[in-house]
């Protein structure tokens, strides 16, 4: 029978014929020097040795009549838990059949009798050398696959962060070049975004969804730098004609967001985010429930933010006063279901969410704080 050099035979409380009879049989099956047998006969020390070192085979001599639950078949399963690996064969004169009940029951398929032959006995214990290395191998391909899958999972992590990082720069410089072109612009896509992120939480907004809507938050109004600067510029209250010019920004935006490939979700808000539920919006006079979702949401903080802000047509209102003035459109500006989802929270919890924002953000910079970072996103 052929099987990798050197197996390595540990013998517990093996009597002195039972080992010489072992040894007998192995010589004849292979070469004396080819294998190494060592003896023990305390238990302790077979514990000791048998989870200090890789041994092939353990040969267990046992007496039938200890082979109680307190007696050799007890340090059978000590042995087994501490050698998961290495085979285990019994030596017993007199089996019992609770002996070998006892022993199929943790697995142990051989055991050898004074009745077995030298050659069987030689097979048993070359059979139980080749369950022992193949059990090996297979914890090996195991562990080998974990390693494996940790490197991919680390690669893969490593990729996520750079495409986040990415990301995160296209979006910076997308608000650099809005900020650029519209002074004030940033500050007030940070604030839309919170808003918009706690309606979202509040009114149970998909959790999936939250990404695209608060990118969407950020960029609602990037179409913008694609308008003339005698529309985009413009001094003064803006009148009917001029507002007019500034309309094709829904549309310039989802064109510029749809081109690129992680920011294409956000798209269709930023180019419904004017849509009115009675259908009196732009760009495509949407009603109701037509309008997206996130659209439909954003138009409300989009508002707050405005009515809380000084315009070149009003002053900022207060908090309380811009929950009122949404109420008073629910059902023709503003779905009435996000309204009452809106109206919910308190008038405080907006001014919390101000002050936060323009104390995290620097206004002199074009770049996003950490705090603002998009990485920050759900």
């Amino acid at each position: 029978m052929s099987i990798s050099p050197d197996p390595r035979i540990l013998a517990i409380r093996l009597s002195e014929e039972d080992h010489t009879r072992i040894r007998s049989s192995l010589d004849a099956a292979l070469s004396p020097d080819s294998y190494r047998i060592h003896d023990v006969s305390d238990r302790e020390h077979a514990r000791d040795l048998l989870a200090s070192a890789a041994w092939d085979v353990a040969l267990l001599g046992i007496d039938s009549a200890a082979a109680g639950p307190s007696g050799e078949m007890d340090l059978a399963v000590q042995l087994q838990a501490i050698g998961s690996e290495t085979t285990l064969l019994l030596m017993t004169r007199s089996p019992t059949v609770t002996l070998l009940t006892s022993a199929m029951r943790l697995g142990i398929t051989d055991c050898i009798t004074e009745k077995t032959s030298a050659e069987e006995l030689a097979s048993a214990i070359l059979r139980a050398v080749q369950r022992t290395k193949a059990a090996r191998a297979l914890h090996q391909q195991r562990i080998d696959k974990d390693s494996a899958h940790d490197l991919y999972q680390k690669k893969v992590d490593v990729l996520q962060s750079q495409l986040t990082n990415l990301q995160e720069a296209v979006i910076a410089a997308l608000l650099t070049a809005q900020e650029a072109r519209e002074r004030g612009a940033r500050i007030h896509c940070l604030r839309v975004r919170a808003y918009a992120a706690h309606l979202a939480e509040v009114s149970g907004y998909p959790k999936s969804l939250r990404p695209h809507l608060e990118r969407a938050a950020l960029l609602h109004d990037i179409g913008k730098i694609a308008l003339p600067d005698t529309v985009l510029m413009r001094p003064g209250i803006l009148m009917p004609d001029a507002l007019e010019d500034l309309k094709p920004h829904a549309v310039l935006g989802e064109q510029i967001l749809d081109g690129i490939e992680f920011l294409r979700p956000a798209a269709l808000i930023v180019r419904h985010h004017h849509e009115r539920f009675d259908g009196s919006g732009y760009p495509d006079s949407l009603t109701s429930e037509s309008i997206p979702l996130g659209a439909r949401l954003f138009s409300i903080v989009d508002a707050l933010d405005a009515i809380t802000n000084d315009q070149n047509y009003r002053a900022a209102q207060s908090f309380q006063d811009a929950v009122e003035e949404i109420a008073r459109w629910s059902g023709r500006q503003f779905d009435p279901y996000l309204v009452a989802q809106f109206r919910q929270i308190p008038p405080e919890e907006w001014k919390e969410i101000r002050e936060r924002i323009e104390a995290d953000a620097n206004p002199m910079s074009n770049e996003l704080s950490p705090q603002d970072s998009p990485s920050s996103l759900p």
